[in-house]
């Protein structure tokens, strides 16, 4: 739960992982909020195979609402496709509960 609390100070790193050895898999998928020096929220993206330097992505969002809301809904969206929480994240109990829904 220690990431969700530091949303009110405008920083979170989630660290997702997607291994299958059957089909040669072991993706990692990051996903980290930021405050700019304007006061902008910052999504960032990060994404690949795990060993690369991968693909990355920003999107910036005027209040931290905007920001939270895209960050959970590909958070929930990664989670629906096999990927799970690296443990340290701090919020493993979320992750699961938003597996069940």
């Amino acid at each position: 739960m220690d990431c969700f609390m530091n949303l009110t100070q405008g920083s979170c790193s989630i660290t997702l992982y997607h291994d299958d050895a059957a089909l040669n898999k072991a993706r990692f998928y990051r996903i980290d909020l930021s405050t700019n020096l304007w006061g902008e929220q910052i999504v960032e993206r990060h994404w690949g195979r795990r060993g690369t330097w991968g693909q990355h992505r920003r999107a910036t969002f005027g209040d931290s609402a905007s920001a939270v809301k895209a960050m959970l809904k590909t958070l929930q969206a990664k989670l629906a496709r096999g990927y799970s929480l690296v443990d340290g994240t701090g919020i493993s109990e979320v992750g699961r509960a938003d597996q069940k829904q």
